[in-house]
This record gives C-alpha cells, sequence and structure tokens, in this order.
C-alpha cells in the first residue's frame, strides 16, 4: 500500500511539473508582443556574395529566415531588399546569424550579430504610422516594417529598418574573416576542393559581368559609409 502511495505521489508531482510547463509555455507564448515584418539581404551589384545561412533568432527560441532571394538571382542595389507576402506577425528579433562568401573580398565570414531589442521595439511602436501597407489575403490593409540586412565589403554589414518614406539605421557591424575547413562546414558540402577552386566556380557569371562593365576601379566604395539607396524611390 506504501508502495503504492508512492507511485501515486510520483505521478502527482509529473502531472504537477508537466501542467507547470505547459502554463510557463502558454504564458511565454503570450507574453512577446508580435508585430507584421520581413528580413532580407541586400548588397552592392559591384560586391556579388553567396550566403549560406540568414535567419534571425526571435524573442521564446522562435527563428525566422532572412530572404535571400536577390542573392540568387544575382541582383543587388544598396538599401533594397526582398519584399515578399507576409501573412502574420512575429516577434522582434534578438541576433542575426549570417554566414556568406564575398567575391569581390575571396573571402568567407560568418557570425552571430546581436540586436538592440529595446531600440528595434521603440521603432516598431512609435512609427508604425510610417509602416509598409500590406494587404493580406483579402483581410484589411496593416502595416509593417523590412528588416535589410546590407552586405558591404571587407566583412561590414549594416542592419536598416525600413517603412514608407522612412528608414532608420539599427547597428553597423563588422566580421572577422574565417578560413573554411574541410570537414563540418557548410563551404565544402555545396561546391568545391578548396576557396579558390569555390570563387571560380560559384562567381563565374558575375566575373563576366564585372570584366565587361570595366573591372574593378582603382579606388573600391567602402560601402559601409556609403548611404542607403532606398529612400531615393519616394
Amino acid at each position: 500500500m506504501k508502495k503504492l502511495n508512492t507511485f501515486n505521489k510520483i505521478l502527482l508531482v509529473t502531472a504537477v511539473l508537466l501542467g507547470l510547463a505547459t502554463l510557463i509555455r502558454f504564458l511565454s507564448y503570450h507574453s512577446s508582443p508580435r508585430y507584421y515584418y520581413d528580413a532580407s539581404v541586400s548588397f552592392p551589384t559591384d560586391l556579388p556574395v553567396r550566403v549560406w545561412t540568414a535567419k534571425l533568432l526571435l524573442e521564446g527560441k522562435d527563428e525566422k529566415r532572412i530572404q535571400t532571394k536577390s542573392v540568387s538571382d544575382g541582383y543587388g542595389s544598396w538599401g533594397f531588399g526582398d519584399s515578399p507576402v507576409i501573412d502574420h506577425k512575429e516577434r522582434l528579433p534578438l541576433a542575426v546569424v549570417i554566414s556568406y562568401a564575398s567575391f569581390r573580398d575571396k573571402a568567407f565570414y560568418r557570425d552571430t550579430i546581436p540586436l538592440p531589442l529595446d531600440t528595434l521595439r521603440s521603432i516598431f511602436e512609435t512609427e508604425e504610422a510610417r509602416g509598409l501597407r500590406t494587404s493580406i489575403y483579402g483581410m484589411p490593409e496593416v502595416k509593417r516594417f523590412n528588416i535589410v540586412l546590407g552586405i558591404a565589403n571587407r566583412g561590414n554589414v549594416v542592419i536598416w529598418i525600413q517603412g514608407e518614406e522612412f528608414e532608420r539605421t539599427l547597428l553597423k557591424h563588422h566580421i572577422d574573416a574565417y578560413v573554411p575547413r574541410k570537414k563540418g562546414d557548410d563551404f565544402f558540402q555545396r561546391v568545391a576542393s578548396s576557396p579558390k577552386d569555390y570563387f571560380s566556380r560559384e562567381f563565374e557569371s558575375d566575373s563576366l559581368r564585372i570584366q565587361e562593365s570595366g573591372g574593378v576601379g582603382e579606388k573600391e566604395v567602402n560601402y559601409i559609409d556609403t548611404p542607403s539607396h532606398y529612400l531615393r524611390g519616394y
């Protein structure tokens, strides 16, 4: 009888713990405000890149993919990202995870970049009226912002928040180059035997395009100090 009581106590404690865990998850789900937004990558046309990893780490341990269609299509314009359809709100991001290869630098970069969450939330809440108008499947229009990750030269990146006739530089960040290893690195899983081989193969079309347009100038633009072209569209 004592053994049965002990067993029942164990079951009761387990049920209580499971209930608490469920309650914590429920409260956690509702504790962080959610917003309409998307994220994408921007790069200058004369600084071609290949992005392997691009995602946001959100509040509550969720993740959100950063759009890279313009990178895949080989089209870049400084300050302009992609504008895919969005249909739901999400928590704000805590950090950006990025890894990419830069043809101009002949170098590889990867990093996790912390984001200033309080500043980000303040922008979303105080500048809501300046968000981009978005129609969601027949529902009334909503306002959203775009988070755009600008990949400049020499491992420099800039992150903008963009709306309608609105842009704010959230931060600028420098990433140190690294040398990929043959084991456990996405670079070697995707292409070839060496970094040199990777750049000659992966960026062959970019290399031809740059040569046809006159090649590399003597003094390369330092894009981290170059304003975004986004507001010129208004």
